[in-house]
This record gives structure tokens, C-alpha cells and sequence, in this order.
């Protein structure tokens, strides 16, 4: 079974596909703009897109620490 059209991971919500066929070439569908990665390339902007999850994560958590004791006092 060829499976090269299905996509890997769909977010409806902001429209976004990934297509890998099997080069390991990486089709990536924001929208209607397509970006043809190579799987070096891919792995790249994933570990970036991972970086900058990781550090929104946090700044998430700092804030939400840094505001519990001030609702506590109220």
C-alpha cells in the first residue's frame, strides 16, 4: 500500500500537513504554501519549532508560578 498522500499529521485548525514520500523528502502544507524540505532540512526546523515549544512552555509555567502566591493573598 502506498500511503505517500496521506498526510503524517493535520492541524485543522491552522491548516498544516506534512507529506513525507518515500525519498524522505518533506512536504510541508501551511495554508496554501507548500515548502519541500529535504529530511535534513526537516529535522532542522523540527528541533527549532521543538526550542522555541519548549521555551513558550516555560515562560507559561514561570508566569502561572509567579501568579498563584498573589491570588493566594487576595
Amino acid at each position: 500500500m502506498n500511503n505517500r498522500n496521506q498526510p503524517v499529521q493535520a492541524v485543522k485548525a491552522m491548516d498544516i500537513q506534512a507529506r513525507v514520500c518515500p525519498q524522505g523528502h518533506v512536504y510541508l502544507y501551511v495554508g496554501h504554501t507548500c515548502l519541500f524540505l529535504r529530511q535534513e532540512e526537516f529535522l532542522d526546523v523540527a528541533q527549532i519549532v521543538h526550542a522555541v515549544e519548549s521555551h513558550l512552555l516555560e515562560d507559561v509555567t514561570e508566569m502561572a508560578s509567579e501568579q498563584l502566591p498573589n491570588e493566594r493573598s487576595h
